[in-house]
């Protein structure tokens, strides 16, 4: 690892397995080689080579290897550096992919350049780069992930009328989460922003896609989570202080995001030991490493873990990039005597493909992938002898997947 004092730190990890644990740090990783599995309280996503993730201030985060080991470019802003910003980090969260609460992804453009802006102020850094120039270098990043990537900032275009909304919802989320352990009903949330509440609540469902409670209840279990891993605060004291109305709802609610109860979670996680290790390279090693910013990943088989051999929905969701329109091959592991529907919202690039391609090109079969373009469904159905189905994607691809055992 290499440090800029007040400033920075960066360096290559090779991870196998981190559990559960609250980041301290505002971060950037990208995926060098192998598949990294990136869960957070509120899903879990695939991050191949190539690809780069935030994780944030005060984010309960767990990373684990879906290879032999993952290789990990990091780097992280130190903490009195982001104390000269007017933000609280804490109340705050960024992300580039798909795993957050809100379902929402960063541009393509928007993160293409992030990654090129992180690897190179990684290398500054291994070229031991004057104090001076580093210091603009760690600003501009800062600025650039502060503007494009704010999480609920992703669920908004840019017309002046649609900022307005993201400003407000942005100031809504930080007083949340700054406010978690408070019961804050949704009529003191209008008053703060001079709406009524109707038409806040419906503000919420049409532009962020759920409910004040949905969004109250998972800040409030985030808190929980942070204080199950940091603090040795009694299951019933955590309870009554984490905002929830009552013991019997905490737990219910909890158990939805991390699908076990408070105790067991705190049991599994708290204290355990890190599987992971940084590596000492030379700059030309770096180089080599990174020289490819935007590779592809090569891998076309994603493999699916069911969370559970009963009768129940499940939620997973995936991203990648294929130059070319590429078959994947989705295989479910789990339930092998459970008849298995499927459901799969699917966002890639096979639109931008066919634009690019002649019919000529594209001959016979241009009447299968027009059926593919944009945002599409796919529902598929499994008997207890069957787990695997293909779906066919292109370019930088998120999958939403459904199963429900049945």
């Amino acid at each position: 690892m290499l440090k800029y004092s007040d400033l920075c730190k960066a360096g290559i990890c090779t991870i196998k397995r981190i559990p559960f644990h609250v980041c301290k740090e505002l971060t950037v990783i990208y995926i060098v080689t192998g598949r990294l599995k990136f869960t957070t309280v509120s899903g879990a996503q695939i991050l191949h080579e190539g690809q780069i993730e935030i994780l944030n201030v005060e984010e309960p985060i767990m990373l684990e290897s879906e290879s032999e080991s993952c290789r990990v470019i990091y780097f992280s802003f130190d903490h009195a550096f982001l104390k000269n910003k007017n933000t609280d980090f804490e109340c705050v969260t960024y992300n580039c992919n798909i795993c957050n609460f809100f379902s929402a992804i960063a541009p393509k453009k928007n993160i293409d350049v992030l990654t090129n802006m992180m690897l190179q102020t990684v290398r500054a850094i291994y070229a031991n780069e004057p104090y001076a120039e580093m210091k603009t270098r760690v600003e501009d990043l800062l600025d650039y992930i502060m503007k494009y990537f704010d999480d609920v900032g992703h669920l908004f275009s840019g017309d002046l009328e649609e900022n307005i909304r993201k400003e407000r919802f942005q100031r809504i989320s930080s007083y949340m989460i700054s406010n978690v352990t408070k019961k804050i009903p949704l009529n003191d949330i209008a008053k703060n922003e001079y709406l009524s509440v109707p038409y806040l609540s419906k503000e919420y469902a049409l532009r962020l896609g759920k409910n004040y409670n949905v969004v109250s209840n998972y800040y409030k279990t985030i808190d929980a989570v942070i204080q199950l891993l940091d603090t040795d605060n009694t299951l019933t004291y955590i309870a009554e202080t984490s905002g929830f109305s009552s013991i019997r709802y905490y737990n219910k609610a909890f158990t939805n995001y991390l699908g076990c109860l408070p105790s067991k979670f705190r049991s599994l996680y708290k204290g355990k030991t890190w599987d992971a290790a940084d590596e000492k390279i030379t700059m030309q090693e770096f180089d080599q490493m990174s020289g490819s910013p935007t590779k592809q990943a090569t891998q076309t088989i994603i493999r699916v873990e069911l969370q559970t051999e009963n009768q129940g929905l499940c939620r997973y969701t995936f991203t990648g990039y294929a130059e070319k329109p590429q078959t994947y091959t989705l295989i479910i592991d789990g339930a092998k005597n459970l008849k298995k529907g499927m459901i799969m919202h699917i966002d890639d690039e096979l639109n931008r493909y066919l634009g690019d391609m002649t019919a000529h090109d594209l001959s016979d079969e241009v009447n299968v992938f027009k059926k593919m373009q944009g945002i599409r469904h796919e529902v598929r159905y499994l008997e207890a002898s069957e787990s695997e189905v293909k779906t066919t994607l292109c370019g930088k691809w998120y999958v939403e997947l459904y199963i429900v055992v049945v």
